[in-house]
């Protein structure tokens, strides 16, 4: 499985969005992210992350990043951490929230963050990801922030 980075930019008319890798066809994806409520604070410990785009660019990015103590990983035997992540949160809203696409990333016990997920980021999950191996550098950066300052709200500008 090759492990993909959505194609996030800014479009010609400064609209924020994702293009299909084979039909260019443009989705419009909110330029706001935040951090969610649901983050744990638990310290000294590993962590996953995903970013869930919703179908409603007027609705923010949510960054969600929590401790396998906190969503209750399960082991190996029932999915990856990443897919047991959005299993737990899907488990609290159930058909009150969808998403347009999902990126993952981990931070690991010194801080450091990882930016790939073979259960998201792949081309078998959303074809507006692109051939690299890891998240892309505008959304690796807006994550970086996002999980610094801990925002409700942080834009991306041009």
């Amino acid at each position: 499985m090759t492990i993909r980075n959505l194609r996030l930019q800014f479009n010609t008319t400064n609209e924020f969005g994702v293009s299909h890798r084979s039909t260019g066809e443009q989705v419009r994806v909110s330029v706001r992210y935040g951090w969610s409520t649901h983050n744990c604070l638990c310290q000294n410990t590993s962590k996953t992350g995903l970013v869930l785009y919703p179908p409603n660019p007027d609705h923010k990015n949510i960054v969600l990043l929590l401790c396998e103590k906190c969503y209750e990983y399960c082991g190996s035997d029932h999915g990856t951490q990443h897919k047991q992540l959005a299993d737990w949160y899907f488990g609290i809203y159930g058909d009150e929230k969808s998403f347009l696409f999902t990126s993952g990333f981990y931070k690991k016990v010194d801080g450091e963050l990882g930016f790939n997920s073979s259960t998201f980021n792949s081309v078998c999950s959303c074809p507006y990801h692109t051939d690299d191996r890891t998240m892309g550098q505008l959304e690796q950066d807006v994550v970086r922030q996002v999980i610094q300052d801990k925002p409700d709200s942080y834009i991306v500008e041009i």
